[in-house]
């Protein structure tokens, strides 16, 4: 919930970004962040893996990873690594495959 916390007044815009770079988001979190998720105005898929909650945000991109932390403040750590790529995303499809949807 700290991305939604701190970017709430923006999500439109981050949608309309979203939608022009035809980027998809499949999200995997806790119970109150998938509820959320479901009333969101991001088009998204979400799915849930109690105990989850408040672990570092990574966005897995065809070339990068990035690792977005919220607490105690904003850090984002951008890895362009083609190993770290197919590793971090092999590692969300199978937490994807386990959580609840």
């Amino acid at each position: 919930m700290h991305f939604v916390n701190i970017f709430e007044d923006r999500l439109d815009e981050y949608e309309a970004f979203r939608r022009e770079k035809a980027i998809c988001l499949r999200y995997i979190g806790g119970k109150e962040d998938v509820e959320h998720n479901k009333t969101s105005t991001l088009k998204n898929e979400s799915r849930c893996i109690e105990g989850i909650e408040n672990v570092v945000n990574i966005c897995v991109r065809p070339k990068s990873v990035i690792f977005n932390i919220y607490e105690p403040e904003i850090m984002s750590i951008h890895i362009k690594n083609e190993a770290t790529v197919i590793s971090q995303k092999a590692l969300f499809e199978v937490l994807w495959r386990v959580a609840v949807k």
